[in-house]
């Protein structure tokens, strides 16, 4: 490692290449939703029936994956060191609590070499397949309500159909392997509410509803 200022000194050929590892981690959350509402004499001072319709659609995805892969010296004889890939256009760096100059190491001049020069490395895959999962949910809903307002007395009933699928890719006890699993379900939401109102600034109020 770069963190002796007296070994960074004696040259920079010191410091020979062990291995490089190139990973790309993948870990995203999409959602999408989709409303519409409907309502007829639905405010709270209207008297009379009124009645609210509408329906929803939300779509949410999850994943994550892990692709990596380690490279080193296929023959243990070869040497590479950091003066091979130093950036000599750009201004070496101090790091903080250590008081020296780090040299810039140009990863680009790197990885062009080592695309550029395949046989001189092994590649083996260091990827975390145990971390992979892929989740996809879509709730599509639906529902209806009914007011009724006389006075002081106001009923509102609604009843509500939810229906939700989930697929499921993911390894499973340690992977390799991948399992698929894809279940439904729906469900009828009913509900009710009553309300009479004593006085401006209060109500009593009674009622159930299923969730």
């Amino acid at each position: 490692t770069l963190n002796d200022p007296t070994v960074l000194q004696n040259g920079l050929d010191q410091f020979q290449f062990q291995n490089y590892f190139h990973g790309n981690f993948r870990n995203e959350e999409d959602v999408t939703e989709f409303k519409a509402d409907y309502s007829w004499n639905m405010e709270s001072d209207e008297p009379g029936l009124g009645f609210k319709v509408g329906v929803k659609y939300r779509n949410l995805e999850k994943d994550r994956y892990d692709e990596a892969t380690n490279f080193t010296l296929a023959d243990p004889s070869t040497v590479l060191t950091v003066q091979d890939f130093i950036d000599a256009g750009s201004e070496s760096y101090t790091v903080e609590n250590l008081g020296f100059n780090y040299p810039h190491i140009d990863e680009d001049l790197f990885t062009d070499f080592l695309f550029a020069n395949p046989g001189l490395f092994d590649a083996v895959d260091a990827s975390n397949a145990n971390s992979f999962y892929d989740i996809q949910e879509d709730v599509t809903a639906g529902y209806g309500m009914l007011s009724y307002r006389n006075g002081p007395h106001t009923l509102i009933g609604g009843l509500r159909f939810e229906r939700t699928e989930v697929a499921t890719v993911a390894t499973l006890n340690g992977g390799p392997e991948q399992i698929a699993r894809k279940i439904d379900y729906s469900h009828f939401l009913p509900s009710m509410v009553y309300s009479f109102e004593i006085t401006p600034q209060m109500k009593i109020r009674a009622g159930f509803a299923e969730a």
